[in-house]
């Protein structure tokens, strides 16, 4: 993926210290990085991270921030989703261990993903991409108490019943246990 200038971070920026970046998280952006995804982006969406370097590692730590909009996974109306997710992530300079080889000593409690930088710059627009992809749960709701749609004509059972579910019609395999209903017990 060729570097996003919106995601970008020079190292020489960070220094010896720490730096803070803030930067939004456009919705044409997320679109165009989401395209195959069903989420939307809504305005507001930023990031914000701490960065800073151990030798020629980048160690960067923050928290995306925002709101999406996916179709219900019941009643195929709009989900608001939570967009707010952690990122931890070591740039590193040496290619073998940003491929896996002898990195537990680098991984502390197995929750910081490992990545190359070219020296120069991190890009972190995949980082944001696999963390907003991640974000969307399985089966996004519009809210907890969905009732979906009627499975014979497809009404919005959140807007009231349907013609099907005013009457239900009695299961016609207990139609014989409905009739001993009313006889009296011997």
């Amino acid at each position: 993926m060729k570097p996003i200038e919106e995601f970008s971070i020079s190292i020489a920026e960070i220094g010896d210290g720490e730096l803070l970046v803030e930067r939004p998280i456009r919705p044409a952006w997320a679109a165009e990085a989401l395209d195959e995804v069903e989420l939307a982006v809504e305005a507001g969406a930023h990031l914000a991270v701490r960065c800073y370097r151990t030798g020629g590692d980048v160690v960067v730590r923050g928290r995306i921030e925002g709101v999406g909009k996916a179709e219900c996974g019941r009643c195929l109306g709009e989900a608001h989703v939570d967009l707010g997710t952690d990122i931890h992530v070591l740039f590193s300079a040496n290619a073998q261990r940003a491929n896996g080889d002898d990195v537990s000593d680098l991984e502390g409690d197995g929750e910081m993903d490992i990545l190359p930088h070219d020296g120069v710059v991190l890009d972190l627009a995949g980082v944001v991409r696999e963390q907003l992809i991640l974000a969307i749960p399985m089966r996004p709701l519009c809210r907890e108490d969905c009732k979906g749609l009627c499975d014979q004509c497809g009404h919005d059972l959140n807007q009231g019943p349907c013609a099907h579910q005013a009457e239900p019609k009695p299961d016609p395999r207990l139609a014989k246990l409905v009739s001993l209903r009313g006889k009296p017990s011997a």
